[in-house]
């Protein structure tokens, strides 16, 4: 490698690794930390062990990145989980840059590194208290270590590596199970088409496919274990319809609309366009919109890859692993298009494989042109033009991404930490105030709150259906109040807008009760940016004084 261009790559890994960084040291506001990647660690270290919370889904989603978030929050510094997060992305662009040296030389190895670092998706994981860096990281290794053992199945090592970090992640995340299965399937079938098809391998064919997802699911298997141990069902809360039968207290759920009917109702979409999303989420992303896939690709990851088949000689021979790559990646965003509603986090395990094949392609154009002129300027050239097009909108992204982040704001100290997550979690002034008036034997009861617990450090439920049922038991308002009492209740936090809107929804029975409890019960403590905290009045058998004595509080209820 000549020395420009590996101090040209240096700077821009160096310059990447610290802008990461600059954006990642402000505190987690994103919403699935706050949901439970954070939360969940937070309320293990504060009981210290794990144990069953039914009353938060996500408690029994496969755990194992969010248990390593449980070291920064025993020290007191969440961001540092952002850190560790970005961890996995450097190591996963140490996995591409060790294959393509492998196949093409050390330029392309630290090419193909910086082109999956940028990725517009992978940047935004990057400065969030995620999994899904770690899904990919693990994804990668067990495809990369699968390619290699093709080359020479008797090192079965590689198929073992393979197969353990499959495990690993599915231990990470429900959804690494569509690139484990497709990678299941790829595997014997490509040691086929290398060994020649013969009975013999055949058998060994089964045999290796055997070893590949035994192994994985002996590394899945503890988190197997708890959920069946738990619930009778050892995916839950996947699979309902299968293991209803096995759980005691099985509901009937009603069945989710597939995913083209989604598309339809939802964002009012006509089938033919529908079907091109496999090719929309190339660039049509957009984060923190469904109907966009929520979240950012590039173009060129898909265009680069599909000049492969347009470059006469482009390698096929010299790689023998573009035919798994390219079925693997195929395969998995079909899966999941055809199966959930399309986000780009699910399918971001094809990240590593396509910036592999894009890689194989600029090398390609390279040698094409070569082949067909005395220099290699115009080969350089045009592999120079289309780098730029690949990085400019990662780098375009980069700014906007900054721009939303603002990290100097708090990293300068022109906004404390409190000031900096209110700018971005308007819940949080109503959190605050809970956790310094809350009574230490008593608990809060968050409505419309989105599941936004880990701001919160005294006892919460998030349950609307709670509140609802409670309401429809009651005979009044004040019955309202003293059932939540009598459950140690004492405050309530609610989303407004929220609450309004299903106030305005009831039968006039069950609307009379509300109010009643709201104009009756229900004293604010707090109201900003449309989250107020509401500490519940109980009537006189709870409280001993009557609600005629609280006439003159400063009330301003939610609803009614």
């Amino acid at each position: 490698m000549p020395r420009t261009l590996k101090l040209a790559l240096a700077g821009a890994y160096l310059l990447h690794v610290g802008f990461v960084i600059l954006l990642a040291s402000v505190p987690p506001v994103s919403r699935d930390a706050l949901t439970h990647h954070l939360a969940l660690p937070k309320l293990w270290v504060a009981e210290g062990r794990m144990r069953e919370m039914p009353e938060i889904v996500f408690s029994y989603y496969p755990q194992l990145i969010d248990l390593l978030y449980t070291l920064p929050l025993m020290a007191g510094h969440d961001i540092a989980a952002k850190y560790m997060h970005f961890a996995f992305a450097l190591l996963t662009a140490g996995v591409v840059f060790l294959y393509v040296r492998r196949r093409l030389g050390t330029s392309w190895a630290a090419c193909g590194g910086l082109m999956f670092l940028t990725i517009p998706v992978i940047l935004k994981l990057s400065v969030t208290v995620y999994v899904d860096l770690g899904l990919v990281f693990f994804s990668a290794c067990a495809l990369f270590a699968t390619a290699v053992w093709l080359e020479n199945p008797r090192r079965l090592r590689w198929l073992l590596l393979a197969g353990v970090a499959a495990g690993l992640s599915l231990g990470t995340k429900y959804s690494a199970m569509v690139p484990v299965f497709v990678l299941g399937l790829l595997l014997p079938l490509f040691f086929l088409r290398t060994s020649g098809g013969s009975r013999r391998d055949q058998l060994l064919a089964v045999g290796y496919g055997a070893v590949f997802a035994a192994l994985a699911l002996l590394v899945f298997s503890p988190w197997l274990l708890r959920n069946y141990s738990l619930t009778g069902n050892p995916v839950h809360p996947l699979a309902q319809g299968v293991f209803a039968e096995a759980t005691a207290d099985a509901r009937e759920e009603p069945r989710p609309l597939g995913p083209l009917l989604v598309r339809k109702l939802v964002y009012d979409e006509d089938l033919a366009y529908t079907l091109l999303i496999p090719f929309r989420i190339f660039y049509e992303g957009e984060d923190d919109e469904p109907k966009f896939f929520d979240g950012r690709l590039n173009p060129l990851l898909l265009l680069l890859p599909l000049a492969l088949l347009a470059i006469p000689g482009a390698g096929r021979r010299r790689h023998r692993d573009i035919g798994l790559f390219a079925a693997y990646s195929v395969l998995v965003v079909l899966i999941v298009f055809l199966v959930v509603d399309m986000r780009i986090r699910w399918v971001a395990a094809v990240i590593p494989p396509l910036v592999v094949l894009a890689v194989f392609s600029l090398q390609a154009v390279q040698v094409r042109l070569a082949r067909g002129h005395e220099r290699t300027g115009p080969g350089h050239a045009l592999v120079g033009a289309l780098l730029v097009a690949y990085f400019l909108p990662n780098v375009l992204y980069a700014k906007s991404l900054y721009e939303k982040i603002q990290p100097l704001s708090y990293i300068g100290g022109e906004l404390t930490r409190a000031d900096y997550i209110q700018k971005y979690r308007p819940e949080y002034a109503a959190i605050a105030r809970a956790n310094e008036v809350v009574p230490a034997d008593k608990r809060v009861l968050g409505l419309h709150l989105g599941d936004r617990r880990y701001y919160f450090s005294v006892d919460v439920t998030l349950d609307n259906q709670l509140f609802r049922e409670i309401v429809a038991a009651a005979a009044s308002g004040a019955e309202i109040a003293a059932q939540l009492a009598s459950v140690r209740y004492s405050h309530l936090v609610i989303q407004s807008s929220f609450f309004n809107h299903w106030f305005e929804s009831l039968d006039d029975e069950n609307r009379a009760k509300v109010a009643g409890f709201v104009q009756n019960h229900l004293r604010q403590l707090e109201l900003r940016e449309g989250y107020g905290l509401y500490e519940i009045i109980a009537p006189r058998t709870f409280r001993g004084r009557q609600d005629a004595d609280r006439s003159d509080l400063n009330r301003q209820p939610p609803a009614g």
